[in-house]
């Protein structure tokens, strides 16, 4: 199995650290990635990832999927493993 140090965490604002629901686009500001590309994680990941939605549908980020988000985006932007690679990873780890 391969284990990859995450640590090199991104800053989280604190009031997202208290479990309050953030909006997509604070999040991929937080990330530093397009909304759309989160909209897109979250349809190739979606065995991993399921953000809440509101009653309007609109998607809110807990602390949990806010980490694995930091995941998923370790692994391709930083380790530089393909969709496929990171979902075999992130398939391991979830098991």
């Amino acid at each position: 199995m391969i284990v990859h140090n995450t640590s090199q965490a991104l800053d989280i604002p604190v009031d997202i650290q208290e479990d309050i629901p953030v909006r997509v686009s604070d999040v991929a500001k937080m990330l530093q990635v397009a909304a759309h590309t989160l909209r897109f994680w979250e349809k190739e990941f979606n065995f991993y990832l399921k953000p809440s939605r509101t009653a309007g549908s609109q998607r809110r980020y807990d602390t949990d999927s806010i980490e694995r988000l930091k995941k998923i985006h370790h692994y391709l932007k930083n380790e530089g493993y393909s969709i496929a690679g990171t979902k075999r990873i992130l398939s391991s780890l979830a098991a």
